[in-house]
């Protein structure tokens, strides 16, 4: 499976700026979200690195949905060229099985 952000922001954006800037910026950004956007967004975002030396933080929809379990059926891929999170399975996985990631691990292979 593979899925394209639909947000992906530099995890430094909010450090460039002043701390009077950042908290109008944040107050700003949040009243125009609703309120569930927002819980999306903080639930359910991974971290990912899109080639520079900094980390981003990107909303995948469709990986968003998979649930934890802390013995996996498979493990994501973020490409740095496409910009595409792939789901890739450790093992073969049944029809009608769940597939399942370790999100406690945030590790993204890239």
């Amino acid at each position: 499976m593979l899925d394209y952000p639909v947000i992906l922001a530099h995890w430094g954006l909010l450090d460039s700026l002043g701390p009077d800037y950042r908290q109008k910026f944040l107050t700003a950004a949040i009243e125009q979200l609703p309120e569930k956007a927002e819980d999306i967004l903080t639930t359910n975002a991974f971290g990912v690195f899109t080639g520079d030396t900094e980390s981003h933080i990107g909303l995948f929809p469709e990986v968003s949905r998979i649930n934890h379990a802390c013995n996996a059926s498979a493990f994501l891929r973020f490409s740095q060229r496409t910009f595409k999170m792939e789901v890739i399975a450790y093992r073969d996985i049944e029809e009608g099985e769940e597939i399942s990631i370790n999100c406690k691990s945030h590790q993204v292979v890239f």
